[in-house]
């Protein structure tokens, strides 16, 4: 079950991060017809708690974090919401649609080929890096200087989108190889 869990979270993500990815890139005409498809993965990640609650409950020799993972499933929501910021605006904004083409200077830097977020095997077996990946990208999209308001939310639609999925990342981390992550600490009151 863990492993249907974590391929499950990965190919999720990998789609998610692709309909992300390539919401920049298709002309405003295009936007439309992505919309369907993120109302299909919302409605595939609803079956996400079912597989956590048969996963936390299998007896296994790693440990297993189900609200950690849940939280991470549930920041596929919130990477689909940036997805359909993103999409809507440069469906509905000229000036948005313009200035967005330099979005690739840097996103490209830290994720090399924005594709290789699409492929369900790298989320999998390189989540570490991936990780790293989409936190140096969401860190330089924030800063990276923007010539109107309207290309700023773009921006920002995107990092917030990289954001979540690095908490998706986290999850499937979380799943595999839970000893490389650390758990924030709780503030003593």
């Amino acid at each position: 079950t863990r492993r249907r869990l974590a391929a499950l979270l990965a190919g999720l993500s990998a789609e998610i991060a692709g309909g992300l990815v390539r919401a920049v890139q298709l002309p405003a005409a295009l936007q439309e017809e992505a919309r369907t498809q993120r109302r299909r993965l919302a409605l595939r990640l609803g079956g996400l708690g079912t597989v956590i609650d048969q996963a936390a409950g299998e007896i296994a020799h790693l440990p297993l974090r189900p609200r950690a993972i849940q939280a991470a499933a549930d920041s596929l929501f919130d990477a689909i919401a940036a997805w359909r910021s993103v999409a809507t605006h440069l469906e509905f904004s000229p000036v948005a649609t313009a200035g967005v083409s330099r979005i690739w200077e840097p996103l490209s830097v830290a994720l090399i080929a924005p594709d290789a977020i699409r492929d369900p095997r790298l989320w999998q077996s390189n989540a570490l890096a991936l990780r790293a990946a989409l936190h140096t990208a969401l860190r330089r999209l924030i800063v990276w200087p923007t010539e109107s308001p309207s290309v700023r939310l773009v921006y920002d639609s995107t990092a917030e989108g990289l954001l979540a999925l690095r908490r998706a990342a986290t999850g499937v981390l979380l799943i595999d190889q839970p000893g490389l992550v650390r758990m924030p600490r709780h503030a003593r009151l």
